[in-house]
């Protein structure tokens, strides 16, 4: 460069001194003029001047000005100006200035609140330290909600999509365009969320409603509900006293949800329930059948102009398959008997095979003949011998008297616990012990229970106190006191936030989780109060005890939805079904009864035991009801039926424990003399399954079991008869191309 290309520099000392500064050229003048600006806004730091100055910092006239001002403003935000403070960080953020993040960082600038602090993390690409803090999810779609910028949803959209957040991604894409499509990504993404993920759907869709009144919203709030009966998202349906916009869609939503009154308004012919019923997917169809057998909701079922509801064979019940069997068999329609033999679930298909080998009858077709020949002679060892449950690991506690047992999250450990002052633990369903057991404050140990999220677990002690272990290291974090009798009974929300505790003082109690205090007393009774119940969703709590009632609790506000009436001695255990809707309790009269716990309506008085029942619970997929009795059986009752399915009698002593794996498979017993049973359940749900869903996978599924050694005969024999059985089903189900039914009254059936 030239002297003569050099643009001569201002002289500062003479402007400064004596104010002259006509030798100035244009363009320095405006400058300097700027420079002063600033340095009186920069003395001067209200709202609207640092305003300007962050609006200078993206358009400012000259580089210089731009960075001057940058410079000016991160002082001022050093200093804690919290109005310096804002503009910065949404430069950072919503301008995507790189000057204004590097300045953040650089020097350490604190964020005015944790939400524009965790957006921050998220445009600067500090998505490790973003997973690192609590409730980041929630904190950025709060900051997002209320500072609506499409250019930065869609930086934060793009974000999200890199680094496979499939969660956050689906919520921004609402924000950005929301859609019916946007909505359903979020519906079909629902089932496979953290529960503290579910959670925080629902406050964003009740947002999406209070703001703007959003149909979609609804309709997804309600579809939670259809489609995973949440009950959570029925709970906020109600509460908003919100429906589908669809007819179809909403006289489905009002039945499930069992509001009556609007459904009969709506849907008083059933034409909308039976479209909505033909169209739903088999679990669907399941669930609105079983409620209507529950509830008594039953005149839907019948023919509407000619036609008849279709059942398909994959989800009929139990009630289903007896009721099916008996107006065929009364019927005498033996080929129709057959068409079901070869598609039915083992258990039905021996059934119809030994009545249709003591009748008449003859198949049409010479391989009929032939499969029904081969595969009545394998059922006829099945006939006379059902499905086993077998034990699968007898373990022995160290102590002598076991009072509590509990079943992990994830179905892989069981913590004992008993009159000593140890907690002893073992791997399922291997049984490996799990070495150095937990020593406890004191001895005495009355009840336990894991949180949902599998990081602490809660027990009663007999010094009428609640204690919290921190499991990662096994530390007694908390006591919680206020009980003045014995404790029996826990459970903990499926937020794992709250617990719930009662006892002999009568008192039902919520309890702050992990940590304390106690919310509050829901209930007090002069009465002892010997077991509680909590739903899978959370949504009810039932206590029971010496008042011979079964108190149905809101957990949330702690108010009481109904009680349940019937039982005339005091209710000593009870448990609630996975799905919400069935209760079951027994008292010391040795009755047994199952309620719908959201009508209040009695289904089933089972026959008076000959023991006293000490523990009940459901299977968590099957209509099945477990009683553990006083004599060491395990009987088991079928929900729909109420009859008792099997008899279970290794235990010499009173079951005082029983629990069921999440996938169904293993069933845990502990007896109080120490000792435990771990229960292989495989082959008698494999017994009531429906193989025609992919016969080819079940041929290969159970020739590997039958493969498998030290089998007993009877579970061979019914391995056989189910590989034959899955065999002819592939066969039969290359040859029917369309679907097919077979018509009884009530129903028809499609195979």
């Amino acid at each position: 460069m030239s002297p003569n290309d050099m643009k001569p520099t201002p002289d500062f000392r003479t402007i400064l001194i004596t104010g002259a500064s006509s030798g100035l050229a244009q363009d320095d003048h405006i400058t300097l003029t700027a420079f002063g600006v600033l340095a009186q806004i920069f003395l001067e730091p209200e709202p609207d001047n640092v305003q300007i100055m962050a609006e200078c910092v993206v358009r400012g006239f000259h580089q210089a000005v731009r960075e001057v001002a940058l410079e000016l403003l991160t002082r001022l935000a050093v200093t804690g100006n919290p109005f310096a403070i804002l503009a910065i960080y949404h430069l950072a953020i919503h301008d995507d200035s790189m000057e204004a993040q590097e300045k953040i960082l650089s020097m350490d600038i604190p964020a005015s609140d944790p939400s524009q602090h965790a957006v921050f993390l998220l445009c600067t690409g500090q998505f490790s330290i973003f997973q690192q803090i609590s409730g980041g999810k929630s904190l950025v779609l709060k900051y997002l909600q209320n500072h609506p910028d499409n250019q930065l949803l869609e930086r934060i959209h793009a974000a999200m999509h890199r680094h496979g957040q499939d969660f956050l991604e689906s919520i921004i894409g609402i924000l950005q365009y929301p859609t019916r499509e946007a909505f359903q990504s979020l519906l079909e993404l629902y089932s496979r969320l953290s529960p503290m993920d579910q959670t925080l759907s629902l406050d964003f869709l009740q947002e999406q409603v209070l703001q703007s009144g959003s149909q979609p919203a609804m309709d997804a709030i309600c579809e939670l509900f259809i489609l995973y009966e949440d009950h959570a998202a029925l709970t906020m349906a109600v509460s908003l006293d919100i429906s589908p916009g669809e007819p179809t869609r909403k006289a489905l939503y009002y039945f499930l949800s069992q509001q009556w009154e609007k459904y009969e308004n709506l849907d008083f012919s059933h034409r909308l329930l039976h479209t909505a019923f033909e169209a739903s997917p088999a679990p669907l169809r399941r669930r609105i059948l079983d409620l209507s057998r529950y509830s008594g909701a039953i005149s839907w079922l019948q023919p509407i102009s000619g036609t008849t509801p279709g059942r398909w064979i994959q989800e009929m019940s139990e009630g289903d398959w007896v009721y099916t069997i008996k107006e065929l068999q009364t019927q005498g329609r033996l080929q129709d008997l057959w068409r079901l033999a070869q598609s039915a679930p083992p258990l039905w298909s021996v059934q119809i095979l030994k009545f249709l080998q003591q009748s008449t009858w003859q198949a049409e077709v010479p391989e009929d003949w032939t499969g029904f020949q081969t595969l009545c002679a394998l059922a006829e060892f099945c006939y006379h011998k059902p499905p086993e449950i077998n034990p699968h690991k007898f373990l022995k506690s160290p102590q002598d008297r076991i009072s509590a047992l509990t079943l992990s999250p994830d179905g892989a450990m069981i913590a004992i616990g008993g009159m000593d002052s140890f907690i002893h633990r073992w791997k399922i369903p291997r049984g490996d012990w799990i070495p150095d057991p937990i020593a406890c404050p004191v001895r005495g140990i009355q009840a336990l229970q894991f949180s949902p999220d599998g990081m602490y677990l809660l027990a009663a002690f007999s010094d009428l106190t609640l204690r919290v272990l921190r499991l990662d290291d096994l530390k007694w974090v908390k006591s919680l006191e206020g009980h003045t009798a014995p404790i029996r009974s826990l459970a903990i929300h499926p937020d794992s936030r709250t617990a719930y505790s009662t006892g002999f003082d009568g008192t039902l109690r919520s309890w702050r989780f992990p940590l304390g205090p106690e919310l509050r007393k829901i209930h007090q009774s002069d009465l002892e109060i010997f077991d509680l119940s909590l739903s899978l969703d959370g949504s009810l709590l039932l206590s029971a005890g010496a008042d011979q009632v079964i108190s149905v609790w809101n957990p949330s506000n702690g108010e009481k939805i109904r009680t349940l009436e019937g039982h005339l001695d005091t209710i000593t255990c009870l448990s609630i079904s996975n799905s919400g809707n069935l209760c079951a309790g027994a008292s010391r009269d040795r009755h047994l009864y199952l309620w719908n716990c959201r009508t209040g309506k009695q289904l089933h008085n089972f026959i008076e035991h000959h023991s006293q029942i000490t523990a009940i619970c459901f299977h968590p997929a099957e209509e099945i009801l477990y009683c553990g009795n006083a004599d060491g059986t395990v009987l088991l009752y079928s929900t729909q039926t109420g009859k008792q399915i099997l008899k279970l009698s290794n235990h010499t002593q009173p079951v005082m424990g029983l629990t069921i794996q999440r996938s169904g498979e293993y069933l845990v017993t502990a007896a109080s003399d120490g000792e435990i049973i771990v229960w292989n359940q495989e082959l008698f749900l494999l017994s009531r399954s429906n193989l025609v869903n992919n016969p080819a996978f079940w041929v290969q599924n159970l020739q590997q079991k039958l493969d498998r050694p030290n089998q007993t005969t009877t579970t061979k024999n019914w391995l056989k008869f189910m590989l034959e059985l899955a065999r002819w089903q592939m066969r039969y189900d290359v040859q029917l191309d369309d679907e097919t039914r077979v018509q009884l009254g009530e129903f028809d059936i499609i195979l």
